[in-house]
This record gives C-alpha cells, sequence and structure tokens, in this order.
C-alpha cells in the first residue's frame, strides 16, 4: 500500500509489523492510515467528500484510542444499505429540523444535522435537529461536539443504536451502547465529553474478536446472564452499563427516548428495522449573555478542577477530553498510530480494492463525461446532443394532468440537463443554473443575513466588487477584501461572524491563483460557506 502527498513511499505490512513493540499491532504512519481508510471506505460506494467526513470522524476515534475507528471500515460497519436513498429534511421550523436518512450512513447523517444546528443557531441562537432511519453507526460523538465548541456554541449529542445493552438488573439487551457528547466553547481548545452510557462499546467487542484478545472484567454477560471476558459470549449475551447500577441504566433510558423515541427512530426490533436515531442541539451563549464572559467564566471553573488538592499518588486531574487529545496530538507529532495486526491487514485487503471512478470497469473518463450527460432527453428527433429548448411554455397531457414542464422560467428541459451534468461533475447533489453570473452571485448573497459577514478578495471582478460594496451593506451585511493569496490574513479576517467566504481562482483581472482547499479548510473551521467564482477558468480539476 502507498501513502500520499510529498515524500509518500510505500510500506508492506511486514515492514510495518517487524517494528513493533507489541506483537499484535503495527506501528502505522498516520498519513499511510488515513489514505487506505479512505480507499476502503469508497469501496462500499461513498464519494470522495462522503469518503472524507466519515474517514475524519473515525481517525478523530483512532487517534485517541477509542474503539469507535476504523475497525468499523474492516468489519463491513459502514457497508452502504442496497436501495438507500438520500438524506432528506422531511419536518423543519426556524429552530428544529429533522433528517431521515433514507437508510445511508448515520456519520452522515449526524454531521449534516450539525451543519443545519449550527446555521440556525448562528441564526436564532438555538438549533435542534433529530435524525432516523440510518443502519449504520455515527461514530465518536466528540468529533461533533468538539465541531459546534469550536465555532463559539454549546452542543449536546445523543445517539441509540440496537439491543446491545441490559438494563440493570436485566440480561435481555433493549439499549444501545447510547453515548453522550457535549461540546463546551472556551478561549483555547474546547471541553469535549464523549461517553457511553454502557461499559463497553460494541464496535470494542468486534475489535477483540478480531485480535483474538479477552475483554476486561465486568463489562458484559454471556446468555445467561453470567459475566463473561470472551468477546464471543458476549455477542451473544449483552454489555452492562458503564456503571454496572440503577444511575447508568436511568441515563441510557433517557438517551434511548430523547435520541430514539422523539426523533422517530425505531423503538423495538431496531437492528432489524435499520431506523437508527441522533440529537443534536447547538446553543450560542448569548442567549444568556457574553459569550466572552461566559467563556472567561469556564476557564475559572477548570482552573479550579485542574488545581483542586489530589488525594495521595495522583499525578494530575484530566479534564474530559484531555486525555485523548494529548494522545492525539503525541501521535500526529510522531506520525505514527498502533493497528491491530490482523485490523490492519483487513483494511489493506479492502483498499486494494479500490479502483478511481475514472479507472473503473465501464466508467467514462472525463473529457467523455463533459460531453455525454447522463440524462437523455426523449426526443423524437434523436438528437444526439441534448436539444436547446427556447418555447417560454410547454403542452400538458390533459386539460387536469401537469407534465414535467410548464414554463421555462420555472423549468426547461435543456436547463435540467445542464444542472444535472454539473452536479455530477462536481460529486453534489444538486446544481443550479442562472441567466447570468451576477444573478447567481446575488442569490448566493442572500444566504448571508444582517449583522452576518462576508470575506472576498481584493482581486474580482468589477460587478461582483460593486455588488458587494454598494448593495450589500444597505442591507446589514459586512464586507471585508482580503488578499486571498496570503493565508494569514484569510485566517485573521474569517471570524465566528462570517457567513460567506467569496473566492475567485484565478483571479480577475490579474490572474492569481489562490489556493482553494487550504482556504476552503479555514473557512469551515469556522461554520462559513465558500463560494469560488470560476469567471475564467473551469471548476473541473480545480
Amino acid at each position: 500500500s502507498s501513502s500520499n502527498g510529498a515524500g509518500s513511499r510505500f510500506f508492506s505490512h511486514d515492514e510495518l509489523k517487524a517494528t513493533a513493540s507489541d506483537p499484535d499491532e503495527v506501528p502505522v504512519p498516520v498519513n499511510h492510515l488515513e489514505d487506505i481508510t479512505l480507499k476502503a471506505i469508497k469501496t462500499y460506494g461513498y464519494s470522495d467528500d462522503e469518503a472524507q467526513i466519515m474517514c475524519d470522524v473515525m481517525m478523530y476515534a483512532q487517534l485517541r484510542g477509542n474503539n469507535q475507528g476504523i475497525i468499523k471500515v474492516a468489519t463491513g460497519g459502514i457497508a452502504r444499505t442496497e436501495g438507500c436513498g438520500r438524506l432528506e429534511v422531511e419536518h423543519e421550523t426556524e429552530l428544529s429540523a429533522l433528517i431521515n436518512g433514507n437508510k445511508d450512513a448515520g456519520m452522515l447523517a449526524l454531521y449534516q444535522a450539525l451543519e443545519l444546528g449550527v446555521m440556525k443557531a448562528s441564526k436564532h441562537g438555538f438549533g435542534i435537529v433529530g435524525t432516523h432511519n440510518t443502519p449504520t453507526s455515527t461514530g465518536a460523538l466528540g468529533f461533533y461536539a468538539e465541531k459546534v465548541a469550536q465555532q463559539g456554541y454549546i452542543a449536546v449529542v445523543l445517539a441509540q443504536s440496537p439491543e446491545f445493552v441490559a438494563p440493570h438488573g436485566a440480561k435481555q439487551p433493549i439499549f444501545g451502547t447510547n453515548p453522550i457528547g457535549v461540546g463546551i466553547p472556551t478561549n483555547g481548545r474546547p471541553v469535549v465529553l464523549d461517553m457511553a452510557t454502557s461499559a463497553y462499546s460494541y464496535f470494542g467487542l468486534l475489535e477483540a474478536k478480531t485480535a483474538g484478545q479477552p475483554i476486561p472484567d465486568n463489562v458484559a454477560l454471556d446468555g445467561d446472564g453470567k459475566p463473561t471476558t470472551d468477546p464471543n459470549e458476549a455477542l451473544k449475551g449483552a454489555i452492562q452499563v458503564f456503571d454496572r447500577s440503577y444511575k447508568g441504566s436511568n441515563l441510557a433510558l433517557i438517551v434511548e427516548l430523547l435520541a430514539g423515541s422523539l426523533v422517530g427512530a425505531a423503538i423495538e426490533d431496531k437492528l432489524a428495522s435499520k431506523s437508527w436515531g441522533n440529537l443534536i442541539a447547538v446553543i450560542d451563549p448569548a442567549l444568556l449573555g457574553s459569550p466572552e464572559e461566559f467563556r472567561s467564566r469556564v476557564e475559572v471553573v477548570l482552573d479550579r478542577v485542574k488545581t483542586a488538592e489530589r488525594q495521595p499518588g495522583v499525578d494530575s486531574i484530566n479534564l474530559p477530553g484531555e486525555r485523548g487529545n494529548r494522545l492525539a496530538q503525541q501521535r500526529l507529532d510522531a506520525n505514527q498510530l498502533p493497528v491491530e495486526s490482523n485490523l490492519l491487514r483487513g483494511l489493506e485487503e479492502l483498499a486494494a480494492k479500490y479502483q478511481p471512478a475514472a479507472s473503473a470497469p465501464g466508467a467514462y473518463k472525463i473529457a467523455t463525461q463533459l460531453v455525454h450527460p447522463e440524462k437523455v432527453i426523449n426526443d423524437p428527433y434523436m438528437a444526439s446532443n441534448t436539444p436547446i429548448y427556447q418555447t417560454a411554455t410547454f403542452g400538458q397531457p390533459t386539460a387536469t394532468t401537469f407534465g414535467e414542464y410548464d414554463y421555462s422560467r420555472s423549468g426547461n428541459p435543456t436547463r435540467t440537463v445542464l444542472e444535472e451534468q454539473m452536479a455530477a461533475l462536481e460529486g453534489a447533489h444538486r446544481a443550479f443554473a442562472f441567466a447570468s453570473g451576477m444573478s447567481a452571485l446575488a442569490v448566493v448573497c442572500r444566504l448571508v443575513a444582517q449583522g452576518e459577514k462576508i470575506v472576498a478578495g481584493d482581486d474580482i471582478y468589477g460587478g461582483t466588487s460593486r455588488l458587494l460594496m454598494s448593495v450589500l451593506p444597505k442591507h446589514g451585511v459586512e464586507v471585508v477584501n482580503v488578499d486571498t493569496t496570503d493565508l494569514a490574513a484569510m485566517e485573521q479576517a474569517i471570524t465566528a461572524d462570517t457567513k460567506l467566504v467569496m473566492l475567485e481562482s484565478p483571479t480577475n483581472p490579474r490572474m492569481q491563483v489562490i489556493d482553494i482547499a487550504a482556504i476552503s479548510k479555514l473557512a469551515h473551521a469556522k461554520g462559513a460557506l465558500v463560494v469560488v467564482d470560476n469567471s475564467i477558468m473551469a471548476p473541473t480539476f480545480q
């Protein structure tokens, strides 16, 4: 297998294992592990963007020694359900939304819920979003909680899953592992709580089974309700709640009700129904006063906890997430991550099956995709290219039945082909075509509300400049112009109140090429949207 990027090289499984201190573990370069994980995820049919989201979630866990990591890939825990549909917002208010996963991946559904919750909180101070009808794990909830808290908001994330955990005093599994994630913004790195209400994770059992290792004492029961350290027997029985008491059991029940019953997920036969639930609440501290004062008060409490008088033999007191963050940073600095040998082998075998879309059997190369759209119009004259429909109106099947099109202003077959072709080329769900570039930019700017900010380049098309400087400020929108070739200046300009980052590459008129990927990363870290105006060069390959 190979790792991508500058200085990449090939690593054989035996070569990696030869450097391991534990014979059951292999030290793997972090970038190499991410590379093969991405490829392995794509073998399940996920797009590049979808695979990256899922890889980020699982690598977050893997770096922290959390067993919500890449074991999910090698064991088929993220396999796409045959016939799954697209994520769909089926109910929405200003403050809330409910997403139907339509049997797609839990990680993708919760990530969309996160983005929607943050958007609502940015406008109204609060956003709550539930998801249901997903059949796979959402991964480590700390990933989502930290993403929200990094943007200055408080996050509460709950997840429900199939029957793996027995209520206290029972031997029959009823609850999921039902984790809880909480993110609290500070003046530095957020405080992130990520804990399961179970004594052990389901994927931890699978990981132990794969490695042929026992599980800890007193975390699981066999089919007869007796404690076991054999993961195979535990999979036939049940995991216990984290404190083995009624308190943990009651907490698991509350998560079950909020992340299951409330969001419309399955409440019995959850594994067979493949409809699991999640709930995320995003809160702007400004609802109750000054966010800056809140963060300062948080720092005081954290400092008191860290400096509290310790018991004999205790070296330090860790805050939630602190141990994991420290471990993750050590592994990133060393660019090395220990992975169980059998797990790595399975991951590499899966990654070896990956074929990029352009080289897959039967796939068209980009040149062919550009001139042959997938959508074919039912033209009676069988035109080899899409006809250009210039009519204003379309006839209907009957006086009481509407066809696909009526007026060109609301829909036109030529425009539909163009939009679907652009979406396919960009790997997007939808594309929208406009009569002019300025009309497209004007609509995009409507995404920015009064009091929010747009960061744009200082070398941009004249029409765009006039829109940003003469029109939008009258509607209470702040516009900041920055040299987009200066990443440090861009990082300083993109703040928590930035809604939109508008880029051109190459710029007009000075033809400066900018780092779209790097700026997008900066913008997304602050919750901002990125718009690229391709007036000189087509977006393909940029």
